[in-house]
């Protein structure tokens, strides 16, 4: 393929011409149109504190409605020139048009995690990004790309870092089980001298460690640093992490809608963990909205709608239960035959074997759960009459550590507890994830 020096191809590049020197390449003709940003949500300066997470949200359309990816890159290297102001990747194009800039996990070798990224990328500073998008076309063999760039300039400015300080009213602890459906309360430090009283926070889900965040809890609310939120009512599990242990998948992200700074309720899902979500089987399930496509718009113009709003999210319904109970309630929904220890063990269908009889004097008579996967975790939620938790345990039977009819809880005596108890056990058969619910007696 032959190319050309100039428009009109007539000078064939490479080839020296008496008096000119060598010919550079002009390029092939297209009739390619380049793709056009919207610019309605974008500002020329944006202002985050330091330590703190930010993003964009880029999207655009394309005259011949070609496939778009986009891109945030720090431009400041310069050519020629020995001085950087660099802190930031940049990071493969995207096709959602959510770019992120997170310490971000990743397994080196042999269940060894490692953070990407220095340490000192989120000090004070002023930073040059130029954000793109770039058309695609695999069908057409002499496409083109075109691309459309703003500059933007990031200050990360001396204040309080944008950060969830805890949440469920401020015991939240890593790789701990929720409820379906249950209300929490998330707090978050806020930086009065960098956002405006006016702030707008949304709040997000994922159920996948941080690659995704498919539920909305919030879709706006005042980014005054308190909420509550409800949890959706879905099944949230753990991932083999760090040296091969389980850890939670669930994460919490804040992210301010006029703005690019972001928090997270667990910056190292692999290393630490998240949390878990026990789907309630007596309410219906919390389904998100299908992903969005990352071009759904046709039209070749760029959008005029200003909504300052730019989240390509999906919205499900952020509200999925209209009467959220923050602690179950054990009486009403007595379990198949739990009168006596031989109950789970006598169901034909039966996927675990719970022995529910405890004795706070003999030793063998503990809390016993048989027929689990043994490779993991065991989750166990013990309540009173009253619905009082007793007793929790997300690694139940690790280091024999069981229920013997003592509360393992800080907020309740360690005297010997008796009566009747209801259990919830989440567990592992065959790999997929069971749930079992029950009462249990202690004497």
């Amino acid at each position: 393929m032959a190319y050309y020096a100039d428009e009109a191809r007539t000078q064939e590049a490479g080839k020296r011409v008496e008096g000119t020197g060598s010919n550079l390449v002009y390029g092939v003709k297209s009739n390619n149109r380049p793709p056009v940003l919207d610019r309605t949500h974008l500002k020329k300066t944006y202002t985050i504190p330091e330590e703190t997470y930010f993003q964009f949200y880029l999207n655009a359309t394309d005259p011949e409605d070609d496939a778009l990816t986009y891109i945030a890159h720090p431009a400041d290297r310069r050519f020629h020139s020995t001085k950087s102001n660099a802190r930031f990747m940049t990071y493969k194009g995207k096709s959602d048009g959510n770019i992120r800039f997170e310490t971000t996990w990743f397994e080196s070798e042999r269940n060894t995690f490692v953070p990407i990224g220095a340490a000192d990328s989120y000090k004070e500073g002023t930073f040059t990004f130029w954000l793109a998008a770039a058309d695609h076309n695999k069908s057409d063999n002499n496409h083109v790309v075109k691309y459309d760039v703003e500059e933007v300039q990031v200050k990360i400015a001396k204040g309080k870092p944008f950060e969830i300080q805890n949440f469920d009213n401020g015991s939240w602890e890593q790789n701990k089980t929720y409820k379906g459906g249950q209300t929490i309360s998330l707090h978050w430090q806020v930086d009065e001298a960098i956002f405006t009283k006016d702030s707008k926070v949304r709040i997000l889900l994922s159920t996948d460690s941080g690659k995704t965040y498919k539920y909305v809890l919030k879709k706006e609310v005042a980014n005054n640093g308190t909420c509550q939120v409800e949890l959706p009512n879905i099944s949230v599990g753990t991932t083999r992490g760090h040296f091969g242990k389980q850890r939670g998948q669930g994460i919490i992200k804040i992210e301010v809608i006029d703005g690019l700074a972001y928090a997270l309720s667990c910056t190292s899902p692999y290393k630490k963990g998240g949390f878990m979500i026990q789907k309630d089987p007596t309410k219906p399930e919390t389904t998100p909205e299908p992903e969005p496509q990352p071009n759904p718009r046709p039209n070749p113009q760029p959008q005029p709608n200003p909504q300052p709003q730019p989240n390509p999210q999906p919205q499900p319904n952020p509200q999925p239960q209209p009467s959220p109970q923050p602690q179950p309630k054990p009486a009403p929904q007595p379990q198949p035959s739990p009168s006596d220890s031989s109950d789970s063990s006598t169901l034909p269908n039966a996927t675990a074997i719970i022995y529910n009889a405890v004795s706070t004097t003999n030793p063998e008579n503990y809390f016993k759960i048989e027929n689990a996967d043994e490779d993991r975790p065991i989750s166990v939620l013990i309540f009173d009459e009253m619905g009082l938790k007793v007793y929790e345990n997300n690694y139940y039977g690790k280091n024999g550590e069981v229920f013997r009819g003592y509360s393992n809880l800080k907020t309740i005596s360690n005297k010997p507890l008796a009566g009747t108890y209801f259990y919830i056990v989440i567990y592992y058969k065959d790999g997929n994830l069971e749930e079992k619910k029950g009462f249990l007696y202690v004497r």
